[in-house]
């Protein structure tokens, strides 16, 4: 899986993305943007939400390395905690009503 893989390469701004294999030579600033996968994956039900998505594939590299780049950065790792907090972005697309993921799932 590369860079360009992602739907939002085009246009991403945040530094550190979890599908660059050197994402560890990049850094990190407070206020910069954070990868919308990444915060994503985070969220309860995120694992369903992206099989659901379509990109499981996606969610298996994210999850590979998402908790060394949380430990990489305050910053992101404070954006990360709280995107926990809130639903997924992602999950808003589905035509499912009352569609709610259980944590873990």
């Amino acid at each position: 899986m590369n860079l360009t893989d992602c739907e939002h390469f085009s246009h991403c701004n945040a530094p550190v993305c979890p599908l660059d294999k050197d994402w560890q030579k990049r850094q990190h600033l407070a206020g910069d943007k954070v990868c919308f996968y990444l915060t994503e994956s985070q969220k309860a039900g995120a694992k369903a939400v992206f099989i659901i998505a379509g990109k499981e594939n996606i969610y298996k590299k994210v999850s590979q390395v998402a908790e060394d780049i949380k430990k990489s950065s305050c910053a992101i790792n404070f954006t990360l905690n709280r995107a926990k907090l809130s639903g997924s972005k992602m999950a808003r697309e589905f035509p499912i009503k009352n569609w709610e993921p259980k944590n873990g799932s």
